[in-house]
Order: C-alpha cells, then structure tokens, then sequence
C-alpha cells in the first residue's frame, strides 16, 4: 500500500474519532452534566399555510391541550437557583426564527394562547430582506418589557415583548421548538428609541457548548461572532427604510451575570402583568395544572 493511501486513512481515521468524540460529548452533556433537567413535555400543531396571514403554531402539553409558550412555559429548565453560582442554571427559550431561514416568525402577545405567526408589513407576511437570520432567535418565556417602565440602565423604555434570545450554537432548531440552553451574556440593543435586550445562549445539546461558558470564551472560539451579532442588528431594518439601530453600554457585550439580572428584573414585570389578569393589548390565558415540566 503507498504511502499517500496510508496518510490519507490515517487522516480519515483521525476525523472519524473527533467526529465521534464531539458527538459522545454532546450526548454526555445533555445525559450528564444535565441528568438533574426533567423531561420535556411540548408538542406543537400547524395551522394554516407557511408564509400566508393564516398560518399559526399552537403549543400542547402532554395531554393535548392548548397552553402558552410565554405564560406556562418555566424561564428556567430547573428550580434550583442554587445553579445560578456555578453557572448551570438552563433556560428554555422558544425558537421563532431557526438559523438560515428569512420568515419574520414571533410569538402573537395578543392572540389566545399565544401562537407563533409570521409578522406582517402593510397586511403581507414580512420576510427579513437584510439577510437569513444568523442564529436561532426565539424568546425567554415569563419575561416583558414593560413599554411603561424606563430601563435602569439605558433610561428608555421597553418594547414591550418577552426578551429576546440568540442561540450561537451550530444546531439548527426547529420553529417552534423548546430549546434548553446555557446564558452566555447580554447585549442592549436600542430599537427606534425601545430598549430590546438580547439575551446571547448556547444549546446545552450542542458540541460548542463544552468550550464556551460566558462571551469570551465565545469569541475566542468563534472569532468575529460578537462583530456578527452586533451588525446584524444594527443594519437589518435599513432596507425597510428605517436608520440604523443603536446600542447601550458603548456596544459592548455584558458578562453573563448582568444577563441573568435582566432575566431576573424582566420577569418581575411579567409577574406584575400577570396578577393585572387582563390586558387589552395582551392575551394572558394560560394553563393551570402546572408545572409543564
């Protein structure tokens, strides 16, 4: 056998056992490091067509029955705060927008039971024309920005959604899917005078997700990723006509400590929304039998 054909199994060989390696760890990591995380139990069901005004993807427990993606579904995969000083305490976020696609998806707030439509622009399904999304973008249930309450920090209101989540993580999510991911940080993004926070994660499912703990380690993993994320935001609403957006904190991007505290703060405003019991611009139906997980 010549010598370039045994080079050449070496190096698939190699491969095969990093490829291998990357794949046992991710399996490790969710039945591991995570074994304490009870199972899921989320289904979803599709109305109407994708990319027509009808479409809606509604949420279902193991029972079949309706619940809402914002209101039953836990911020947190565990109750144990204690994990909040190691770093492990696990979201769950609800992808809206996987990575790739162009489909301007979100959660309806007003709508019973909260479903996932296509957002629209003079009565047509809005496509995002600046480019795919880079990630996958969904958002952190039982957390609101309140419109009437003014952020500490950038002194200017919130737009009123449940915050924002990017998922940096390889993996592909699914529209609709309840995603458990790691905080990494937080950027404060300033969308036509609102404050929009995004909170940045990584899918415990993922391979990444065994080098990088907080940003820096993010980006010394994936270089240029923060640069990515910030331009992103700032320049895809140009084409709709609109300037530029802007950001707090001199652009930077907050440790994951300062993540966890916004976590905190905006979830106190969804409580006080939901002891309101009503709302005319919001629908806060939810289930009762709870915990869902």
């Amino acid at each position: 056998m010549s010598t370039v054909v045994l080079r050449s199994l070496k190096r698939g060989r190699k491969f095969l056992l990093q490829s291998t390696k990357k794949r046992t760890y991710a399996k490790d990591v969710a039945g591991g490091l995570f074994r304490h995380l009870p199972p899921m139990k989320i289904n979803t069901v599709e109305q109407g067509t994708l990319g027509q005004l009808d479409y809606r993807q509604y949420f279902l427990n193991e029972k079949g029955e309706k619940l809402s993606p914002w209101h039953d579904i836990p911020r947190y995969a565990s109750e144990d705060r204690s994990l909040v000083e190691t770093g492990e305490l696990i979201v769950n976020y609800v992808t809206e927008c996987p990575r790739g696609t162009r489909e301007k998806m979100e959660m309806s707030k007003s709508e019973e039971w909260n479903p996932i439509l296509q957002d629209t622009k003079k009565n047509q399904p809005r496509v995002l024309k600046w480019s795919p999304v880079l990630f996958n973008y969904g958002f952190l249930p039982q957390t609101w920005e309140d419109p009437s309450e003014k952020d500490p920090e950038t002194q200017l209101v919130g737009d009123g959604d449940p915050l924002d989540v990017i998922d940096v993580g390889r993996r592909m999510a699914a529209r609709g899917e309840v995603v458990r991911a790691r905080v990494l940080g937080a950027l404060a993004l300033i969308d036509e005078g609102e404050t929009d926070w995004k909170i940045v994660v990584c899918n415990i499912e993922d391979p990444l997700i065994r080098w990088i703990e907080n940003m820096t380690q993010l980006e010394e993993k994936k270089k240029g990723q923060e640069y990515s994320i910030r331009e992103y935001f700032r320049n895809y609403k140009i084409p709709d006509g609109k300037p530029p957006n802007q950001f707090g904190f001199k652009e930077q991007f907050l440790p994951k400590e300062k993540a966890f505290q916004v976590i905190e703060e905006y979830h106190g405003f969804w409580k006080k929304l939901i002891k309101k019991g009503s709302h005319e611009n919001y629908s806060l139906k939810r289930l009762e039998d709870k915990p869902i997980f």
